[in-house]
């Protein structure tokens, strides 16, 4: 596996503990953060962040404080 799909994996293992567990904690939001100003996003990055997104506008994902 290359170093982009560890990380492709990796945005979409974060993405998927926090739809399943519908809470976003502060450093998983660092971290999606980094990879959103870090890197260069496929379309599929792009996909998965925006069903985070929506799923926070929704009330499907509840951020949570330190």
């Amino acid at each position: 596996m290359s170093s982009s799909q560890s990380n492709v994996t990796s945005l979409e293992c974060c993405i998927r503990t926090a739809l399943e567990l519908g809470e976003l904690s502060p450093g998983l939001e660092l971290q999606i953060k980094q990879w959103e100003t870090q890197r260069h996003l496929s379309d599929y990055d792009r996909t998965l962040l925006t069903i985070l997104r929506e799923a926070i506008e929704e009330g499907c994902i509840r951020r949570i404080g330190p």
